[in-house]
């Protein structure tokens, strides 16, 4: 299955893709520092929120990749729409199974090409894991059927919204992590631009601006 949930006695696909979007843009909020004097509403726009920038942006959707005991249960109550790794819907929070929490979906992904991310669609569709959350939400926007796509909070420098301070080792890893996700945005904004997507970046400080395609507007300070 694409995206499922528990009903209580088995999983139920759901079709979202199916639902009617119109013009409507989805936003993908990340925890970059430039979240701070982002505008967390965007008036008439589907806010899909990443991770830990839930703290500031209430989510139409949350999604995030890692366990769910990271977010703990507080997060697991919210009556938002929250998204988990496939593999975790039996994972416990607080002794409760993920997939018994209120509005906890799972999403299979797998390694595959990532030109996958334009054309699986349906049901029963595997979704691209480039190994971070934030090409696993794309594939999920455009799987939904969006063609405007909003980015904010998404710095891919380094800094975050809450000031974290990241160990050596950590540090590192999270560089070579947003390199990677750098050099994917350039391709993704290429084949997006000719598939008649289109994409817009909301901050001033984003390494978004790098990138042919993508457009930098509407900056909120």
């Amino acid at each position: 299955m694409a995206l499922w949930t528990w009903v209580g006695t088995h999983y139920e696909k759901c079709p979202w893709y199916s639902l009617s979007k119109g013009m409507l843009p989805a936003v993908l909020y990340g925890a970059g520092q430039s979240l701070n004097t982002a505008d967390i509403v965007e008036q008439g726009a589907f806010r899909v929120v990443q991770n830990w920038a839930v703290k500031k942006v209430e989510p139409h959707i949350w999604i995030g990749m890692d366990k769910p005991e990271l977010f703990g249960k507080q997060h697991m109550d919210t009556p938002f729409r929250k998204i988990f790794r496939g593999s975790y819907a039996d994972e416990k929070v607080a002794g409760i199974p993920a997939k018994e929490y209120p509005e906890t979906y799972f999403i299979d992904v797998e390694p595959q090409d990532k030109s996958v991310l334009f054309f699986n669609r349906g049901l029963d569709c595997k979704f691209f894991w480039g190994k971070n959350t934030m090409t696993v939400a794309l594939h999920l926007i455009l799987w939904m059927g969006f063609k405007h796509i909003i980015f904010s909070g998404i710095d891919l420098c380094g800094d975050y919204f809450d000031n974290r301070i990241l160990d050596d080792k950590l540090k590192l890893e999270t560089d070579r992590l947003l390199l990677e996700e750098l050099s994917f945005m350039k391709w993704f904004s290429n084949i997006a631009n000719k598939q008649g997507i289109l994409l817009e970046n909301r901050s001033d400080i984003s390494r978004l601006k790098e990138i042919e395609g993508i457009e930098t507007c509407n900056i909120t300070a």
